[in-house]
């Protein structure tokens, strides 16, 4: 299976072997340990915690290559029938990614803390301390083998963004480069490049940084606080008053830290209408705006969860225990994925997005020449060409407040 490609449209059945073979790999040491004092009515407790986390992981990735044997009539290769293709070596589409999408990811957490537990007087004890963390980001360290990269807004630059094939308009059904209008492209490749990047026109890379080691997401502070505290107090003879708070820290999922910078770097080969014997000779391929994840050096908030709590607990007649409480949890910073390059609301609209060859729709549907009257944004022409990032694909407050109530028999 090491060895073996995806195969598709072959008429009886597809194969895949994108995660083969499976590998993954997960230590995680951890060294913890724990002071006390007691002096008086305080009892003084200090700590320490050392994570060390890794994972080396295969994961789902077309390095071996796809083998597309649909049936394309623009093809000089294709019989008509997929089987047959498949049979002869006509291939439709291939694709194919330079490297292997595997991570060697690690992160590394020190955490400290300082905490006293105060007997006030016989009816109130105080607990209040703090913890401190040091968190980096999630990394791979080996980024000659992840070539994980990522996109930053900040270094894009206009000047730099591809053009792209379109309809010629002095004759629909072939394509011409904007800025070479007078060297149409056969029509025999029109569906194949249509819309896709003119090889040479710009940088398809604009803005994309190799991340060689360093978090994708960048690092916090050197030393985060979370302060913490709570109280408990026998208000009356079977009442007892409980309170706390506390700041905490957290990270970012793993796919979130490093799956979506994975083979940033790798190159990504799409030809179309070809076969075995002319695969590596292939001259029609197909340049298409990649997707990757996006880094934004000014945002290096790690995840942060605020818990508050009051509870009154209450001795009843009969050995029953009555406990009312109300918890709190407000969560900042959490990461949310969202597309950086979504096309922006209205655009659409636009008379420059239009592709004229296409009717468009209305609320009675295709339109025709007894139903004109397309609606805005049904003849638009591909989503790449209405991007803000022009040449680049698809480049979160949430919490809980509870009302707890218990009833118990001792």
């Amino acid at each position: 299976f090491q060895f073996l490609p995806e195969i598709r449209n072959t008429g009886f059945y597809n194969w895949s072997f994108t995660r083969f073979p499976w590998f993954a790999k997960a230590p995680e040491y951890q060294w913890a340990s724990t002071w006390s004092w007691l002096k008086g009515t305080h009892v003084v407790k200090a700590g320490v915690q050392v994570i060390v986390n890794k994972k080396n992981e295969w994961d789902n990735n077309n390095s071996k290559g796809v083998f597309d044997f649909g049936v394309n009539t623009a093809s000089p290769f294709d019989t008509g029938y997929n089987q047959a293709n498949m049979l002869t070596g006509a291939i439709n589409q291939f694709l194919q990614t330079g490297n292997a999408a595997v991570k060697y990811s690690m992160y590394q957490d020190v955490h400290f803390f300082l905490q006293d537990t105060w007997k006030i007087m016989p009816k109130l004890t105080l607990d209040y301390g703090v913890r401190f963390y040091h968190v980096p980001g999630e990394r791979d360290t080996r980024p000659d083998i992840t070539k994980d990269a990522a996109f930053n807004a900040g270094l894009w630059d206009p000047k730099k963004a591809p053009r792209f094939y379109i309809p010629d308009p002095t004759n629909t059904k072939q394509l011409i480069d904007p800025a070479n209008p007078g060297s149409p492209l056969p029509a025999s490749v029109f569906n194949a490049l249509l819309y896709s990047i003119v090889p040479g026109s710009g940088d398809v890379m604009n803005g994309v940084v190799a991340l060689n080691g360093k978090s994708g997401l960048g690092d916090p502070g050197f030393f985060l606080l979370g302060p913490r505290g709570g109280f408990a107090w026998q208000a009356l003879n079977k009442t007892v008053v409980r309170g706390g708070f506390g700041i905490s820290y957290g990270r970012p999922s793993i796919t979130q830290a490093i799956n979506i910078f994975e083979n940033g770097l790798a190159e990504q080969i799409d030809y179309r209408m070809t076969s075995f014997t002319t695969l590596k000779t292939s001259t029609v391929r197909r340049i298409s705006p990649r997707d990757f994840g996006a880094s934004d050096p000014s945002t290096k908030q790690p995840p942060r969860v605020y818990d508050i709590s009051l509870s009154v607990q209450r001795d009843l007649p009969g050995g029953w225990l009555v406990d009312v409480g109300y918890v709190g949890n407000l969560q900042q910073h959490q990461y949310i994925q969202f597309n950086l390059n979504a096309i922006p609301p209205g655009v659409s609209h636009l008379a420059q997005f239009v592709d004229s060859r296409i009717a468009g729709n209305n609320f009675a549907g295709t339109v025709t020449a007894s139903n004109p009257g397309p609606l805005p944004g049904t003849r638009n022409v591909d989503s790449n060409l209405m991007r803000p990032y022009l040449g680049m694909g698809a480049l979160n407050k949430k919490g809980y407040w509870t009302l707890i109530i218990m009833i118990l028999k001792k």
